[in-house]
């Protein structure tokens, strides 16, 4: 992954922290920032992120976490 793209998903994710503080109950931001920093190798991050959208019901991110898992 080249520095731009980096930057890029760093910015996004950024944007999803804002979008977190504003509307905490959404799971959807959750899952989506997990999938930005499972990009850039922060594996933890990610599956912290997932398991909040999990607990929130999120059907998306248990989908996502069993392919990632089986693959």
């Amino acid at each position: 992954m080249n520095k731009v793209t980096r930057l890029s998903l760093n910015d996004i994710i950024n944007d999803f922290n804002q979008e977190i503080i504003l509307n905490p109950d959404h799971p959807d931001s959750y899952c989506a920032r997990g999938m930005l920093k499972y990009c850039l190798k922060d594996i933890n991050g990610a599956f912290s992120d997932w398991s909040v959208a999990t607990a929130m019901g999120c059907k998306n991110t248990i989908i996502l976490i069993r392919h990632l898992t089986l693959s």
